[in-house]
């Protein structure tokens, strides 16, 4: 700047003077001309210029690749917060898991509670219908394919509900609802299609008509030898072929077929029963390895079998839960003899209307120990028309305590069998006594051709006589007091 200002510029820059001298600091301490040295930082500026642009784009390829592992990232997270969230063990799963769980709890709680709640007679629900009750438990979560409609005839219905491995029946009888938690899973299953004998038996396929014998064993044999059918008979809500039936034909090309029903340690049947065996071709039935001890209702169970000649209940026929034994037997005309044995309990039974009627080949009929009458409101047509009758002793718990209803109980011979009338020993132990309300009580037709002027009543009490000759004008010689 200052040649510039002293007119010193041109001559020192000029090109014949150029060399003549030199910058300050051209060539000291170095072999480079000042021409190399003004080369050499072109060239510097020159490499510095292109040094900047692969850094340049190296810098763009680092952003590149870290912008895809962040969308790579960020869609690993997305996936995983998707799956915590969506997946088979995501939140909202779980959530409805538990509160699935919840409502589950909720029902069986509920179930636990009427179950205790409805274990004694007269502990039944009455403050709603039985459909209200399973409207009841959809309401508090309970799912349409955990309920299983086993029964439904008039107004006896009974539906099977499962609640993980545990199954309730829920039942209505005519003082309301019951509650049971079914303890075990071989029970055989309840049957609607009980009034004709063209109706099928169970869901064996065959035909009630069809069937000569039925019979119960205490494992499944129906992969044995000269088996043609089998089925599963198992009550619904229970695991499948727990209780199977299996069938031989009678006789080749008979067309009949006898009938096993078998469950590893037995068959438990029905809480309903209702008409079980009602109306079949059979000749013999055997009850030895059927448990009734958690039936309910036994009406029509195995009535209306007018080819029945052998039917046995065996030791262990425990009816002590039985409500109903009304028509049990109605129409079994071929039987001779009736053993009920030692384990027919009937403390809790309230009706036993026409139980017996029209049994007419009845020669001899053992009530057992245990038939206890104490609760029984209606005995109508218990007896009737048991033409061949010459023996009957009720002992000494046929109690007429709760009863209302005597009507032609006792009328042995109908008025079609007035040329075969028979003459009958009847013995009535309690029967009469303790009856606050005699007068009150139906007792139309209660000894309606109940036998010959040689038949004979025993009573044990002379307050009973009394009210018998009042009641239907028997002759004082036909009553007869005295101890037996």
């Amino acid at each position: 700047r200052e040649l510039l200002k002293n007119g010193r510029g041109a001559e020192i820059f000029s090109g014949s003077n150029f060399g003549a001298q030199k910058p300050q600091n051209c060539g000291q301490g170095t072999n480079m001309s000042c021409g190399q040295n003004v080369e050499n930082n072109g060239a510097q500026n020159a490499e510095t210029s292109s040094h900047y642009s692969p850094l340049t784009s190296h810098h763009s390829g680092i952003t590149l690749i870290a912008l895809i592992i962040t969308i790579v990232i960020m869609l690993i997270l997305a996936g995983i917060t998707i799956n915590l969230t969506l997946g088979e063990n995501g939140i909202f799963q779980r959530a409805k898991l538990a509160k699935s769980e919840y409502e589950t709890a909720s029902v069986q709680e509920q179930l636990e509670m009427d179950s205790l709640r409805t274990m004694g007679l007269d502990d039944a629900i009455t403050d709603v219908t039985i459909e209200e009750y399973i409207n009841n438990l959809k309401l508090e979560g309970l799912e349409e394919e955990n309920i299983k409609e086993r029964f439904t005839i008039n107004q006896k219905k009974e539906y099977g509900v499962v609640i993980g491995a545990k199954v309730y029946s829920i039942y209505a009888e005519k003082n309301g609802i019951y509650v049971k938690l079914e303890k075990n899973h071989n029970i055989l299953m309840a049957d609607n299609d009980a009034f004709s004998a063209n109706d099928k038996f169970l869901s064996t396929g065959l035909y009630r008509s069809d069937i000569n014998s039925v019979n119960f064993a205490t494992e499944k044999r129906h992969l044995e030898e000269g088996v043609v059918g089998y089925s599963d008979v198992t009550a619904l809500g229970h695991p499948a072929n727990t209780v199977m039936a299996w069938w031989k034909e009678t006789s080749l090309g008979s067309g009949k077929y006898d009938v096993t029903i078998g469950s590893e340690g037995g068959v438990i049947a029905p809480i309903i029963s209702r008409g079980l065996f009602y109306n079949m071709g059979i000749t013999s039935i055997n009850f030895e390895n059927l448990d009734v001890s958690e039936t309910i209702n036994l009406t029509y169970f195995v009535a209306n079998n007018s080819n029945l000649t052998t039917l046995e209940l065996g030791d262990n026929f425990d009816t002590s839960n039985v409500v109903t034994t009304g028509y049990m037997f109605w129409a079994d005309n071929k039987i001779s003899s009736l053993d009920l044995g030692n384990k027919f309990d009937t403390i809790n039974v309230i009706d036993m209307g026409r139980m017996f009627q029209g049994c007419q080949s009845l020669t001899y009929l053992n009530l057992g120990n245990k038939f206890d009458t104490t609760n029984v409101t209606y005995m109508g047509y218990m007896f009737c028309e048991l033409y061949n009758i010459t023996e009957l002793n009720l002992g000494d718990k046929f109690s007429t305590k709760s009863v209302t209803n005597l009507d032609t109980i006792f009328a042995f011979q109908s008025a079609s069998s007035q040329t075969g009338i028979k003459t009958v020993n009847l013995y009535l132990g309690v029967f009469g006594e303790e009856m606050d309300n005699r007068e009150s009580v139906n007792t139309n037709d209660m000894f309606y051709n109940f036998g010959t002027q040689d038949s004979r009543i025993y009573t044990k009490s002379s307050e009973v006589k009394e009210w018998l000759k009042n009641t239907v004008h028997f002759n004082e010689n036909q009553i007869i007091v005295r101890d037996y």
